[in-house]
């Protein structure tokens, strides 16, 4: 999921309400857009291996060459790594430090080379967008905002979530439109199904997208209205939804979706609420990060539980399975990158604990975290703007 710490965008100073979003593209005939700068070749093929294999720990792996936050990252088939949207850096005006730019362009990481590339941009700027990777290969953009949010600006000319969406195809780098949600949606809750459909859920409705007719369809509705939860397919193919409370403080029961009838039926409430990230272990159980903790789901009895402490507590950018079964969780000490490097811990299932690990040289609040391939896990940009990138390999 993509990260959602919407209370940092809010703590920036804005000039005004300026910037309504433009209108979403209709769900008619889709249109492939070709937009420059030109792709090299390096931007769509992956090169032999030329360099040797990283050490255990955390390696410098250059940087993205537009510093960015809370965008997405999307594994893709040939091992690359897609970087979508987000906000670039802040910008001084006058005496005052503005949001940055949401940004339409995107960066393509060659684990095998350890460098980035640049690729077309979207067709629309995204800010609080899902980004996921369709069995096909091709990546589903949708949803999120085309400007920054303002604080406390709630009218209909600005803080409006998209309806639009856009696919992705690595093997020509070229962005194609297609079918529009019904729904505006903003940090969605997302899951690709078995059966090769993504199921999106926020403010209470879900609906699916077919990647083969291109079309959005309205299917039953979750029972909470609530925010901040993730979606997690589990291992019968129904999708866990675990909530993240109401904004009153009391935890709402979380959610399983039944594609075969569309329908969602109430599952156990976590013993806290956590805003978070969740993942799926490898024996079928869901561990859900936050600020508040960590809890445990067990889908054969439909129950939550708590964990072992977690040795840091704080904003949880990122959750990685890695190959041995344990996660790797990537912190926040200070949001507002004061220089304080990212707290970064494991779990381990098998005795259900947590360690502290060596974080990277540098903090990376509001970047993205994803498994490669190989079972290293890529951090990539922040807060900070200066896009730099690290690789943890696991070790002992």
């Amino acid at each position: 999921m993509s990260p959602r710490p919407a209370f940092l965008l809010a703590a920036i100073v804005m000039a005004s309400c300026a910037g309504t979003p433009s209108a979403p593209p209709s769900a008619g005939s889709p249109a492939t857009v070709t937009a420059s700068p030109s792709p090299s070749p390096s931007a769509t093929t992956i090169s032999s291996p030329s360099i040797s294999p990283l050490a255990a720990g955390w390696t410098v792996v250059g940087k993205l060459a537009t510093g960015r936050s809370q965008h997405t990252a999307t594994l893709l088939l040939d091992g690359r790594v897609l970087v979508v949207g987000g906000i670039g850096p802040d910008k001084p005006v006058g005496g005052a430090v503005m949001a940055g730019d949401v940004l339409a362009t995107i960066e393509l990481y060659d684990p095998q080379l350890r460098a980035w590339h640049p690729g077309h941009a979207m067709t629309t700027p995204r800010l609080g967008h899902i980004a996921i990777l369709l069995l096909d290969g091709r990546v589903l953009v949708a949803g999120g905002m085309d400007t920054a949010p303002v604080p406390g600006c709630d009218t209909s000319g600005c803080n409006l979530a998209m309806t639009s969406a856009e696919l992705y195809d690595s093997t020509t780098n070229t962005w194609r439109r297609t079918g529009s949600m019904h729904q505006r949606r903003n940090n969605p809750a997302v899951a690709r199904l078995e059966d090769g459909r993504v199921l999106v859920e926020s403010d209470g409705t879900a609906e699916l997208y077919d990647p083969v007719a291109g079309t959005w369809a309205v299917t039953g509705s979750p029972a909470r209205l609530g925010y901040g939860g993730d979606a997690t397919l589990l291992a019968d193919g129904t999708v866990l939804l675990s909530s993240g409370g109401d904004g009153s403080g009391v935890e709402l029961p979380s959610e399983r979706y039944d594609p075969s009838t569309g329908h969602w039926s109430e599952v156990g409430a976590m013993p806290r609420q956590i805003n978070g990230h969740a993942v799926r272990l490898t024996d079928g159980r869901v561990l859900a990060v936050g600020q508040d903790g960590s809890v445990i789901f067990n889908p054969q009895t439909d129950t939550w539980r708590s964990t072992g402490s977690m040795v840091h507590a704080g904003q949880i950018d990122g959750a990685a399975l890695l190959p041995d079964g344990r996660v790797l969780i990537l912190g926040t000490i200070d949001p507002y990158y004061s220089g304080v490097t990212d707290p970064v811990q494991l779990y381990e299932p098998t005795n259900d604990t947590w360690r502290a690990v060596r974080g990277p040289s540098h903090a990376h609040p509001g970047s993205s975290v994803t498994t490669l391939s190989d079972g290293s896990v890529l951090v990539a940009g922040g807060f900070d703007g200066l896009g730099l990138a690290d690789v943890y390999t696991p070790g002992g």
